[in-house]
């Protein structure tokens, strides 16, 4: 992602640093009984990445953020009817949140925040099968509301800002899935999905510190111990859709696109995130053999272009993200006992 900022006369492009991240994911599941069925699966459900130079013109108001998530996710399986399956489960999940930037741009120095928390929610999922060629089933996923505890650091001796202990509160979104899948012909199905995703939780950051801290827009020495960023996020749409062609008994090959929307409203965009709708381009095999099955793909992320309008108070200047995009390789090795 390239950034390009203005200032007066002056405009400046900035790339933004490459990153390899590697979210995990495991899945076992086995069946209790004729209707029943147990699976755990540990997955991402959030994750992002962003880092800058640290001397870049947008450094005051971000030049690294980070957030990681994990879940851990026991879900029971129940077979109803022949055509008709329910499933829920419970989530607990581990989140941690990172955010480096300089501050006090008369004698600037850098400072970071970091720490982490582990929230629930739960989930629960239809499965129906009308006939032979067509599938379809909803999912739901639950807020997770996280009180996210940890430190912030100051690369400085001042004494307007101590090194402390900072917690905040932040409600991660529900989403809702429906997905239908058609089987046109024995070895190839076709399937679409369409998500929704309650990013309006995410009305603002609110952090609280264990010390007195300088406010970055109060004039010294005013002194507070919490800051809040407003965000208002939107609910958004991900359109998913996908094919797999089996060639034989141990091949498939499958092709994906996914539409993805932006849930940030031009008047709290920052430089936090790669602010704008995305399209996701898929390809991928599929090997089994015996109890073993391999799966592979490969993805290209594209993201849209998009103007920014300056904001003195969250230091963001008139400018433009550009030529977003990221490569995404994934890898999977199953085995049936």
């Amino acid at each position: 992602m390239d950034v390009v900022t203005k200032n007066g006369g002056k405009t400046e492009t900035t790339a933004g640093k490459d990153n390899i991240w590697m979210p995990p994911h495991a899945y076992l599941t086995t069946q209790l009984g004729e209707r029943y069925w147990l699976g755990v699966g540990v997955f991402s459900r959030f994750g992002l990445g962003t880092e800058y130079p640290d001397d870049w013109p947008g450094r005051f108001n971000t030049t690294y953020a980070g957030i990681k998530a994990v879940s851990v996710n026991p879900n029971l399986g129940i077979k109803l009817t022949e055509d008709l399956s329910f499933a829920v489960g419970v989530e607990a999940m581990w989140f941690e949140f990172t955010k480096e930037k300089y501050i006090n741009p008369g004698s600037p120095f850098k400072s970071k925040l970091k720490g982490d928390s582990v929230g629930y929610g739960f989930d629960a999922a239809v499965h129906y099968t009308p006939t032979e060629w067509l599938k379809m089933g909803v999912v739901y996923r639950s807020e997770v509301s996280q009180t996210v505890e940890g430190d912030a650091t100051f690369d400085t001796d001042s004494n307007y800002y101590p090194d402390c202990g900072a917690h905040g509160d932040i409600t991660l979104p529900d989403s809702w899935t429906l997905g239908v899948a058609v089987y046109p012909l024995d070895n190839l199905s076709i399937e679409a999905d369409a998500v929704r995703t309650g990013w309006s939780s995410y009305e603002e950051l609110t952090m609280h510190y264990d010390k007195q801290i300088l406010v970055d827009s109060g004039p010294p020495p005013e002194m507070d111990n919490t800051t809040t960023t407003p965000k208002k996020w939107e609910d958004t749409w991900r359109l998913q859709f996908g094919v797999e062609y089996s060639i034989n008994e141990m091949w498939d090959i499958r092709a994906s696109y996914v539409y993805d929307e932006s849930p940030i409203p031009d008047e709290t965009v920052d430089y936090m995130i790669p602010a704008n709708d995305r399209q996701l381009y898929g390809v991928g095999t599929g090997l089994h053999w015996d109890n073993w099955t391999v799966d592979v793909s490969y993805t290209y992320l594209t993201i849209k272009d998009r103007d920014v309008n300056a904001r003195d108070d969250d230091n963001i200047r008139d400018g433009e993200f550009k030529n977003g995009h990221s490569h995404i390789a994934g890898l999977s090795v199953g085995y049936k006992f």
